[in-house]
């Protein structure tokens, strides 16, 4: 787990798609549950 941070935190300015990822990820959350909980998803 830490080193996926590590590596997404790398990747950031590299890439600008990277920067949309977190907002994606939770939209997908979102519209399979219903909702977002905050320790789950965050």
């Amino acid at each position: 787990m830490v080193a996926a941070l590590a590596l997404f935190g790398l990747s950031l300015p590299c890439k600008t798609g990277t920067v949309s990822l977190p907002a994606a990820l939770l939209v997908v959350f979102w519209w399979k549950r219903g909702r977002l909980e905050w320790r789950r998803d965050f």
